[in-house]
């Protein structure tokens, strides 16, 4: 089973990720923006994912901080 991969810095989510409860509630919270979804998902996995870039090169408090920034824009959301 494959969940996501993290490719040039972009996560992929698999289908089978969608089949775990946490991700399907978040998927089908927001129907009509499935954009903004992929950015909380992608943010959840940058963010923890053993093999992401950031976990690898960062500390939790700057990594959180950059994620935010890069992902949404803002590091206060």
């Amino acid at each position: 089973m494959k969940l996501f991969d993290i490719l040039a810095g972009e996560v992929v989510i698999h289908s089978d990720a969608l089949g775990l409860p946490p991700f399907k509630k978040i998927w089908d919270a927001n129907k009509k923006n499935k954009e903004h979804v992929t950015k909380v998902i992608s943010y959840i996995v940058l963010m923890h994912k053993y093999d992401s870039p950031y976990v690898q090169s960062m500390d939790d408090a700057s990594r959180e901080s950059k994620l935010k920034r890069d992902i949404f824009g803002d590091e206060k959301y």
